[in-house]
């Protein structure tokens, strides 16, 4: 019994019974029982649920105040929001202790989250620590544990995860390991990585709760090796530093967003960098040390790229970025590349780009294939504030199998665009010269200036180059040639293509003509010749001469004048050929080497008898018509031949001219068009 006659302090008190949760509001309003709340409980919403409670303590009358001894408070199924979050509880009780603190245990549910859980805390609150094991939805779960803003996680469907929270001091430090399958981690607005089957995160963040500045480290175990890196945020700058550290790494699936173009990249690597990232100014980054890479492939919706399988060097010196060997593929062939690269954002420097051989032809029919990446894509890779010199050298190059020589050309990649300002390809009886340019900025364009010269160059190489099978024609070739390309993207190249050429072929042989094998026919029908004409399937039909000067316009080639001589007739042919369609349309003259005399005294005239002061020929007039791999031929009468045709045979044939024209013309003309052209000021066009 207490004694009634002396002065009461305190008030014993026993509480039991049930609590309406959705009190909870006026709960922590109360001054009596406030203090002995977790803080945390002010920001909870929309509680739902009836828990047990139980409280024993006493009432102290001096400071009309509360003071629990211990306590328990155990909701077998409620449901709250926090902080905007859906939080289910079950089977959760806490438990308190005057100076032993609190102890809390259950299943939480947090969206598709499921956790069991435990904690404690110290009296005050002032040490926290909270340890929970299940699966996590880690996109809802950084939320709730108020992760950085830049820093961005999801996932398809929960993942295994164990997590431990403690707060204490003057910050809050967050440890968890999680499994990452299909899980996009996004650390900054352009950088990013999806771990694929087998990943593991383990994450380690120390929080500072008066700056937010943040510390600590993360490490991605992978089914080989793993990627680690220390870091540390500054809120005030906005500025990250990291340490990326790993002997043997393998990313499957990072995404970076490189100048506004995502990528997906797959490569093994070994690393010891240090990075300085501005979290919102990727141009501002500083990195210093080494990287070794190898299977490097960048993939791309949007923009194809040069970067597959590929491996490579380099060392990072603040925005200095050292190539020491860089080996890749593109357009099936190998490419390495060395140099120095200054900057991010606006990257500028200069480097060398060796391939051992290259077959152009490939390279060109790729190019031209709607399903290939072409260089004006890759050339969109680029960011525009860019100004690259690279020096190209291939040792062998080839025209599928014709031999081109040696190829060296100085290049410059500016501004989303690539020009070519020297490129040179020579050999013993060649040398080929090409200027121009590829624009993807401000929109896509290219041009490009080729000046060909060969000199006694199998002519039979070409052919088979060209036509892939058996040559149609073999001899000696001496050509020059300035030709001009200019439209909205390479595939039409051929479809733009502008220019003259001047050829011979001297002391040759034509095999399997279609359009020869008939010519010959037809002599033979109106017995033209005593002796029959040479097997064209055995020997072939030897010439002494093929010249001419094709023009070419827009894809068409023409030609005023196209002669042959040989010991069997000479011809000349006149007309044009569509290289975009094959269509051929020309008119041919064909003067067999026999006498009027005797022609007259055998057979009717079916030919032409063209008369000058000191001669007389026998000449027929044909057509040719059709495709070019198999042309029509066609005899006109004589009723129906025009006087124009009559004309343009007699000066052919009987006063014949210098059919070749100027080229150095053709170069001033492209000249006054500000096209540039690949001649020096030191050569001199043939004329």
């Amino acid at each position: 019994m207490p004694d009634l006659y002396g002065q009461i302090d305190e008030i014993p008190v026993r509480l039991k019974g049930q609590m309406d949760l959705s009190e909870l509001p006026q709960l922590t309003e109360s001054p009596y029982v406030a203090g002995h709340l977790p803080p945390f409980l002010e920001a909870v919403e929309d509680a739902q649920g009836i828990a047990p409670l139980k409280v024993q303590g006493k009432w102290l009358l001096a400071g009309d105040r509360f003071v629990m001894d211990s306590g328990s408070f155990g909701p077998a199924n409620c449901h709250l929001t926090y902080d905007g979050i859906d939080i289910d509880l079950q089977d959760a009780i806490v438990q308190f202790r005057k100076g032993f603190g609190y102890r809390i245990q259950g299943e939480m549910a947090l969206g598709e989250s499921s956790f069991h859980i435990a904690g404690w805390s110290d009296d005050e609150f002032a040490t926290v620590s909270v340890h929970a094991n299940g699966k996590a939805q880690l996109g809802q779960l950084m939320d709730l544990i108020k992760a950085p803003s830049y820093l961005k996680i999801s996932s398809p469907e929960p993942r295994g995860i164990t997590l431990s929270i403690r707060k204490a001091s003057n910050s809050l430090i967050i440890e968890c390991n999680a499994e990452i399958n299909e899980v996009t981690i996004k650390a900054a607005p352009w950088f990013g990585i999806k771990g694929e089957k087998g990943n593991s995160l383990f994450l380690r963040i120390k929080r500072a709760l008066d700056n937010k500045d943040m510390e600590g480290e993360a490490i991605v175990f992978q089914t080989e090796g793993f990627i680690g890196s220390n870091f540390h945020y500054d809120k005030k700058t906005d500025l990250i530093q990291a340490n990326i550290k790993t002997p043997k790494g393998l990313a499957e699936n990072i995404e970076l967003l490189l100048w506004g173009k995502p990528y997906r990249i797959v490569a093994g690597f070994a690393c010891d960098l240090d990075v300085s990232i501005p979290v919102n100014e990727p141009g501002k980054i500083n990195v210093f040390g080494r990287l070794d890479g190898y299977g490097i492939t960048f993939r791309s919706k949007q923009a194809p790229t040069i970067f597959k399988t590929c491996q490579i060097r380099v060392e990072f010196k603040g925005k200095d970025i050292y190539i020491d060997c860089m080996r890749t593929e593109l357009s099936g062939t190998p490419v390495i590349v060395s140099g120095h690269i200054k900057g991010w954002t606006r990257l500028a420097g200069r480097i060398a780009i060796k391939v051992e051989q290259l077959d152009v032809a490939l390279a060109f029919h790729r190019q031209c294939q709607s399903t290939s990446p072409t260089i004006q894509d890759l050339l969109s890779m680029i960011p525009p504030n860019t100004n690259i010199k690279v020096d190209l050298n291939v040792t062998t190059t080839y025209y599928r199998s014709l031999y081109l020589g040696q190829l060296e050309a100085r290049l410059t990649i500016k501004g989303g665009n690539l020009y070519v300002e020297n490129l040179q390809i020579s050999s013993e009886h060649t040398r080929i010269a090409l200027v121009g340019y590829l624009k993807t900025n401000p929109a896509q364009d290219y041009y490009l200036g080729i000046y060909k010269k060969a000199h006694d160059f199998p002519v039979q190489d070409l052919f088979q180059a060209i036509a892939n099978e058996k040559p149609l024609v073999e001899g000696s070739l001496d050509m020059e040639a300035l030709l001009s390309s200019q439209g909205k993207q390479l595939k039409n190249f051929v479809n733009n293509l502008s220019g003259q050429t001047n050829f011979v072929i001297k002391k040759g042989k034509i095999h399997k003509s279609s359009l020869l094998i008939k010519l010959l026919d037809f002599f033979s029908v109106q017995k033209i010749f005593v002796k029959e004409p040479p097997d064209l399937s055995k020997e072939g039909f030897y010439f002494e001469e093929i010249k001419g000067c094709l023009e070419v316009n827009n894809g068409v080639v023409h030609s005023d004048e196209v002669v042959m001589k040989s010991p069997v007739f000479n011809a000349i042919v006149r007309g044009n050929v569509n290289l975009n369609s094959g269509k051929i349309k020309a008119d041919l003259g064909a003067q067999p080497f026999v006498t009027i005399d005797s022609i007259l005294s055998r057979v009717p005239v079916v030919g032409y008898i063209l008369t000058g002061k000191e001669r007389a020929l026998l000449v027929y007039y044909f057509k040719i018509r059709g495709h070019i791999t198999e042309p029509k031929l066609s005899y006109v009468p004589l009723k129906n031949i025009g006087r124009s045709v009559l004309l343009f045979f007699r000066r052919a044939f009987l006063t014949p001219v210098r059919i070749f024209k100027n080229i150095a013309k053709f170069a001033k003309e492209l000249s006054k068009k500000g096209r540039p052209v690949p001649l020096s000021k030191f050569e001199t066009p043939s004329h």
